[in-house]
C-alpha cells in the first residue's frame, strides 16, 4: 500500500526558505538615466534656436554617455537572466516532493528562465516573484 503524503507548496513558504532567491537587485543604471534626461533636453529644445554650441554640446554628451548606457542596459539585462535562472532553479528545488520525473538540469532550467522572461516581457514586464513562482508551478511543474 503506497502512503499519500500531504505537501503544501505555497509561495509565503517558498519566501521564507529562499527568501534571497525572491529580491531582485538591479544596479541603478545612473549613465542611462543621464541619457533619458541629455535626449530629452535635446528634443524638447531643438525648435528653440539655441546656439550651435548648445546644440554641439548636447551631440557630445550623448555621445558619451551612449556606450556606457548601453553598457549598463548590457548588465541589466544580464542581471535579469541570472536572477530567473536562480528563481526557476529554486523553485523546482521547492517543489522536488512532487516532482515525479527527472530533475531538470541547468540547460533546461535556463531555457525554462528564458521562457519565464518572454512570458514577463508579455506580461508588462514585472519581475514580480509570486508572480513568476505561479507561472513556473502551473506551467510546468503541475
Amino acid at each position: 500500500m503506497t502512503e499519500k503524503i500531504e505537501v503544501s507548496l505555497t509561495f509565503a513558504d517558498f519566501s521564507k526558505k529562499y527568501e534571497s532567491v525572491i529580491k531582485l537587485d538591479q544596479p541603478k543604471a545612473e549613465n542611462y538615466q543621464k541619457l533619458l534626461l541629455v535626449k530629452a533636453i535635446e528634443d524638447q529644445t531643438k525648435e528653440l534656436n539655441f546656439s550651435e554650441n548648445w546644440k554641439l554640446e548636447l551631440k557630445k554628451t550623448i555621445e558619451t554617455l551612449q556606450p556606457l548606457a548601453d553598457e549598463e542596459l548590457k548588465k541589466a539585462s544580464e542581471n535579469i537572466d541570472n536572477y530567473l535562472f536562480k528563481l526557476v532553479e529554486a523553485i523546482y528545488d521547492y517543489h522536488r516532493p512532487v516532482i515525479t520525473r527527472e530533475f531538470p538540469d541547468d540547460s533546461v532550467i535556463k531555457d525554462l528562465s528564458k521562457r519565464v522572461r518572454g512570458i514577463v516581457a508579455a506580461g508588462g514586464g514585472q519581475l514580480d516573484a509570486e508572480t513568476i513562482f505561479n507561472v513556473v508551478k502551473v506551467v510546468w511543474i503541475n
